[in-house]
């Protein structure tokens, strides 16, 4: 396999890891507010 090849079949497993992560967080109910900082309370 070329280097080329590879690097394209390493951005596609690390697309779908990403898809996978932020799929199932958005299943389990997290949204992007949820990570915003907060000041100190």
């Amino acid at each position: 396999m070329s280097a080329a090849a590879r690097a394209a079949h390493l951005v596609w497993v690390v697309m779908l890891g990403a898809a996978t992560y932020f799929g199932a967080l958005w299943l389990l109910g997290f949204r992007p507010g949820d990570f915003a900082k907060r000041g100190a309370e």
